[in-house]
């Protein structure tokens, strides 16, 4: 297979780089097919992609999930091997059908490099990896597509951190290696007598700094980083980290969780910068006070130069399809600016649109002054048919955690909308009543009349009476997606969410 032209797909993630740059140096013409945004100059695999160019590597912009840019790019190669992550594991089915079409392909060798699928212990938390793998492996066989399946075993820059490797020489001889030989390796004054673990030892991926981290929204963001095994890091302030801080029983709790803790203030630039080079990916979940704030977060991450996703305080409506009223104008046209920055500052990105956090609108059906559901009288906002989308603040957590490392969220906004919780307020009110056995006495506040309590509210009560109206008046999150909006529950089907009707069996 001396002059096979090779395509990788995945060329520009973790494993691919190497695989290219293996192909190319054995002599084959090589191939890398990557996403139109990835091969941008603003894009944050620029230098990578200039490296392949370099090695006489060819970029041919594409997408696994555009069959046309599928087809194209096969029809110029003989070998096609994927490296696609976790999350994209399903969409070479895709892959399979555009080589099946294409049927000239002399190999194909889909994303395994790891463990074997099929001799593997599948527990709750990997089922969905491995069954995804077999499916490619079977949908490969039914298909008579010539393949190869490779078992590469453990990543030596994830399990032997005490080493150096040069991963180039790994893929010198062949696309799998043993761990039976290391080539190339370099002591690192090994401990001989005890070693100091982190955590449990077992945790792995990508490292999160939280910043707002004990704010309201920020423990359950924090809480579904370490969850879904993240090293986690919070940003919290020197007031904020002592043993006589309100916030200590919290401080501790993440402590407990494995969770570390930075002292740093988002005002102090050199803290900011010193704590975002530990870390690969930053999370926002400062309040509105301090959304203005985030453009020094902004200014630091431009100058680490190495943060692979940043998500801003968003956790809510979308600011650029929401009613801004007097009170929420501030909040919106912050997040729109912060938004803006972000992208001229070419920093890789997604905004989470969570909607309504179900402990504020669906625990007390949109009541301002309750914090359970009621089961006499309610107001209602409108005519109660405006569709609001609710999610308890776990769910928002885990979605958006699922999202730091998918290159189908980079650079999109994120949308947590389940269908099972899109419901206007009457809906989620005949939900409660057949609960509760009865019905409830309703008092329905006509559009003018909010606009004019609106008016007549001081603040700070006016601007969540304005959000009330946004959301359950006017009917603000529930909009057509655009072409950079992605579905939460259609990126991330294994994950379990609470429902608006399992929500409301919290408080019978």
């Amino acid at each position: 297979m001396g002059n096979s032209k090779i395509l990788v797909v995945g060329a520009t993630g973790a494993i691919g780089s190497f695989i290219t740059k293996a192909s190319a140096r054995l002599g084959h013409p090589t191939f890398a097919l990557v996403r139109p945004t990835t091969a941008g100059p603003h894009s944050s695999k620029k230098e990578l992609i200039d490296s392949f160019k370099a090695s006489g590597i060819t970029i041919l912009e594409g997408d696994i999930n555009d069959h046309e840019s599928l087809v194209a790019a096969l029809k110029q190669v003989d070998v096609v091997i994927s490296t696609l992550g976790t999350a994209q594991l399903p969409d070479q089915l895709n892959l399979i059908t555009a080589i099946k079409e294409a049927g000239h392909i002399t190999r194909f060798l889909p994303s395994e490099f790891g463990d074997d699928p099929e001799r593997t212990v599948q527990t709750k938390a990997t089922d969905v990896l491995f069954v995804d793998k077999i499916k490619a492996r079977n949908a490969i066989r039914a298909a008579g597509i010539p393949y190869t399946f490779v078992n590469s075993n453990s990543f030596a820059s994830l399990f032997l951190g005490s080493w150096i490797f040069r991963f180039e020489s790994l893929f010198s001889a062949s696309w799998a290696f043993s761990f039976s030989r290391f080539p190339e390796q370099q002591e690192l004054k090994l401990p001989r007598d005890k070693v100091t673990i982190l955590g449990d030892g077992n945790a792995k991926g990508l490292k999160i700094l939280v910043v707002g981290a004990t704010g309201y929204l920020g423990p359950f963001i924090t809480a579904a980083s370490v969850r879904l095994g993240h090293p986690t890091f919070a940003l919290v302030r020197p007031a904020t980290a002592r043993p006589d801080s309100s916030k200590s029983k919290l401080i501790e709790s993440f402590k407990a969780s494995g969770i570390t803790i930075l002292e740093g203030d988002i005002q102090d630039h050199e803290s900011l910068v010193a704590a975002l080079k530990q870390v690969d990916v930053v999370i926002s979940t400062v309040g509105g006070a301090q959304l203005r704030d985030q453009l020094k977060l902004i200014t630091a991450i431009k100058e680490v130069g190495h943060i692979t996703r940043f998500l801003p305080s968003e956790f809510g409506n979308d600011p650029e399809r929401s009613v801004r009223l007097k009170p929420t104008d501030a909040v919106f046209q912050s997040k729109v600016k912060i938004r803006n920055a972000i992208k001229a500052a070419g920093i890789p990105y997604t905004f989470v649109n969570s909607n309504s956090f179900a402990s504020y609108f669906l625990a007390s059906l949109g009541q301002r002054d309750l914090t359970t559901p009621p089961r006499d009288k309610l107001t209602i906002l409108g005519d109660g048919n405006a569709k609001v989308i609710f999610n308890a603040e776990e769910d928002i957590g885990t979605f958006t955690i699922k999202a730091v490392d998918d290159p189908r969220t980079l650079n999109k906004q994120l949308l947590i909308r389940p269908e099972p919780n899109t419901k206007s307020i009457n809906e989620a009110v005949l939900l409660w009543e057949n609960k509760i056995g009865h019905n409830l006495e309703k008092t329905y506040v006509p559009e003018s009349e909010v606009l004019k309590q609106i008016e007549g509210t001081p603040f700070p009560n006016n601007i969540s009476l304005a959000i009330s109206y946004s959301v359950l008046v006017k009917g603000d999150q529930y909009f057509e997606p655009g072409p950079d909006d992605v579905d939460a529950s259609e990126l991330y089907p294994d994950v379990k969410y609470t429902t608006v009707d399992e929500y409301l069996n919290r408080y019978l």
